[in-house]
């Protein structure tokens, strides 16, 4: 009983040496113990605790894109024009820091992973939570943009079936950029040309189609995808 009632004492004098801090300020969790539980290292984490604020947002950047910011970073410093729409689709207009950048580029999507440090004094950005950023280029420019559905390739490279006023068809090459949505950058085009986006693999150079309907563009410069491009006509 002795050697029981010693024990207890060495340990009541190791609890008042003891003191658990917390390695952030942050936002507590549930706990995984209460008190009177026994706990030793093996027993894991006390709780979880997330960083509010500050609080950092990850999202990727097309590699050019990302070359085209750091030269904006050069010129306006670290903080980076941003926009945020929440889950709820509340506008979140705080500027985003400069945080981190990796050091290689995915070779599978060719874009670079980036994250923004934003103050959150309110707590509107939440740890987890699926947001849309927006960031403003740091120039504009007009391009032309094609259906990538209208897209084909060869040995020699990417093309288009681009339908003249007459109904005829002609082969015309690409070279593709940036995507956007359902749309693609393509050079190599002019403005108001109407490329074919259906019956594409039946569709020959020379070739007259009757076109129905053309699709409104999406916006100024677009090529106007034509529908019903394969119906052979006299």
């Amino acid at each position: 009983m002795s050697q029981a009632k010693a024990s207890l004492r060495l340990a009541e004098i190791d609890l008042g040496y003891c003191r658990v801090t917390a390695p952030i300020t942050g936002k507590t969790g549930a706990a995984n113990f209460t008190k009177g539980n026994y706990v030793t290292p093996q027993s894991g984490p006390l709780a979880s605790i997330v960083q509010m604020d500050p609080i950092r947002v990850s999202y990727t950047l097309p590699d050019r894109d990302y070359l085209d910011q750091l030269e904006s970073f050069k010129k306006q410093g670290p903080v980076h024009k941003t926009r945020l729409v929440l889950s709820n689709g509340s506008a979140f207009d705080t500027p985003g820091e400069r945080d981190f950048e990796e050091n290689t580029v995915d070779s599978q999507t060719g874009t670079i992973q980036m994250r923004l440090r934003y103050a959150n004094k309110e707590g509107l950005l939440i740890p987890g939570e699926m947001i849309r950023v927006f960031t403003k280029p740091v120039t504009s420019r007009r391009v032309n943009v094609i259906p990538q559905v209208a897209v084909m390739a060869d040995d020699r490279g990417d093309y288009v079936y681009v339908i003249e006023k007459d109904g005829s068809v002609r082969q015309a090459r690409v070279t593709l950029g940036r995507e956007m949505g359902q749309l693609r950058e393509a050079e190599g085009l002019t403005e108001g040309q109407m490329v074919a986006v259906a019956s594409l693999q039946s569709l020959r150079p020379g070739m007259r189609v009757k076109v129905d309907a053309p699709a409104v563009p999406e916006r100024s410069g677009v090529p106007r995808p034509a529908s019903g491009g394969g119906k052979e006509t006299e």
